[in-house]
């Protein structure tokens, strides 16, 4: 019973896409560190405006990271611990991890990072066409569900990535 899904909300800005335009996997495995910097940029920006806010009643923004792919996240890990102190990862409750980890979790924002980009091998996009481990990506936010893609979402084979992505297209420009 700990899991609340996000069933209505007023605020338009609850998904958001970064496309990283330098983005590109590694060559032995599927590892992107420009999408890594551009997460870590991203939770900068959320950390400070979270900081500013000054109510006593305030709880920290709850954040989680989620990628498909195992090197991926160990990426995510390693960027996390070198920049951030263990006080800052307990207190906003930041956790970086495939779809198992988050299965009957949530954070107020989740970043997805999908780790595609042009050089991907086909296997990758492949994988992620799951839908059980899809629908956990893609559902773990409370308020914010931030992607992050470092390819142009027109070249994706179809699926549901590509799916997905054209529904947070429209809803963004609708928005």
């Amino acid at each position: 019973d700990r899991i609340r899904i996000m069933s209505q909300c007023n605020d338009s800005n609850v998904l958001e896409l970064v496309q990283v335009e330098d983005g590109k996997v590694d060559s032995e495995i599927t590892r992107n560190m420009p999408e890594v910097e551009a997460i870590m940029a991203k939770l900068q920006e959320i950390l400070q405006e979270d900081d500013r806010i000054k109510d006593e009643d305030h709880e920290p923004v709850t954040v989680g990271i989620i990628s498909p792919f195992r090197g991926q996240v160990e990426l995510i890990k390693k960027a996390l611990m070198q920049l951030y102190p263990d006080a800052v990862l307990r207190r906003h409750k930041i956790e970086v991890g495939t779809a198992h980890t988050f299965q009957g979790d949530e954070r107020d924002i989740m970043m997805l990072s999908w780790a595609v980009a042009n050089n991907s091998f086909n296997q990758s996009l492949t994988f992620l066409q799951i839908p059980n481990l899809f629908n956990v990506a893609i559902t773990r936010a409370k308020k914010k569900q931030i992607i992050f893609l470092s390819k142009d979402p027109k070249t994706l084979p179809p699926g549901l990535l590509r799916d997905y992505i054209e529904y947070v297209q429209t809803y963004i420009a609708r928005n």
